[in-house]
């Protein structure tokens, strides 16, 4: 098993210090250095907008300033992994606008708002007013906030929620694709999820899982679905069943570190907007510098 050097995990915290966004030198400090959560806090409230949602690039895929169920979204995974309480201003906002935004005959969420064109993203965001492509991402997640946070939200919601999310899942006659994989994963991990349904959606899970999740190192240059995210700790439900493949993933990313300290996105917008491009490609370095330092942190892939 190869591990990181320290010299190399310093390389990672420099380019955090020097090349990120707040947002994420401050994750970093909370998160490897026990630095007190209110510094992460006051950086993601800067993404927050008045109706409770976030935007202005929070997931730097999408740039517009208005709020979306995606970005949302990204904030909820960082008040998750933070521990927020449901009395916190962002909590409250956040689980406010998704009640907001709910489509009920639907029963489901927009993805991305109509303005989506009206600052640079990525070419696959494109709004979408058929709401039954989103009926697992990101449907199957955002009910796992909504129980995560059930003085907020109304029981009636909540169940049913839960309920069609399970079906669309036993009734599904397709394969589920990368990010909705990873839906139904975060969905299964809440803590507050009921112990039943829990049950049926891991039965469901575990061969989805093992189908979907790209093991041939050769193929995670391209974009794909890697152990690590679908169990970026020990602690992940699909953990075990993916332990093999994880120590060769965690090897593969330590040999994949970028010669600035950072890791990089294997992906890029194609020829839109090529210079808020760079902008996006920068951002997504430090999120994804954060994310991995955390993974090799908590597999002891870290050189004593």
């Amino acid at each position: 098993m190869k591990q990181i050097s320290q010299a190399a995990l310093k390389q990672a915290e420099t380019f955090l210090q020097t090349q990120a966004r707040p947002l994420e030198q401050a994750l970093f400090t909370t998160f490897l250095h026990g630095a007190p959560e209110e510094w992460a806090l006051s950086e993601l409230a800067a993404f927050q907008n008045s109706d409770g949602g976030f935007g202005h690039g929070l997931e730097p895929d999408l740039q517009i300033s208005g709020s979306s169920i995606l970005a949302t979204t990204v904030a909820l995974q960082h008040l998750r992994a933070l521990h927020v309480d449901n009395a916190h201003p962002l909590v409250l906002g956040a689980i406010r606008y998704l009640l907001d935004t709910y489509d009920s005959k639907a029963r489901a969420w927009p993805f991305v708002p109509p303005q989506v064109d009206d600052a640079p993203h990525a070419p696959w965001w494109q709004y979408n007013t058929d709401l039954s492509q989103y009926l697992a991402n990101p449907r199957a997640e955002i009910v796992g906030y909504l129980f995560d946070y059930p003085d907020l939200v109304p029981v009636e919601i909540r169940e049913k929620l839960l309920t069609a999310v399970i079906n669309y899942l036993e009734e599904l006659d397709r394969e589920l694709r990368m990010h909705e994989i990873l839906c139904y994963v975060r969905l299964v991990e809440t803590d507050n999820l009921p112990d039943k349904g829990r049950q049926r959606l891991l039965a469901l899970l575990e061969p989805i899982v093992s189908f979907g999740v790209e093991t041939d190192p050769a193929a995670w240059d391209g974009y794909g679905l890697k152990p690590l995210w679908v169990a970026p700790a020990p602690s992940s439900l699909f953990a075990k069943q993916l332990h093999d493949d994880i120590n060769t993933n965690l090897d593969y990313e330590i040999e994949r570190q970028q010669k600035d300290g950072s890791w990089a996105p294997n992906w890029s917008w194609g020829d839109a907007y090529p210079e808020a491009w760079l902008h996006a490609k920068r951002a997504w370095q430090g999120v994804l510098t954060v994310n991995t330092a955390k993974s090799l942190f908590a597999y002891g892939r870290v050189e004593q």
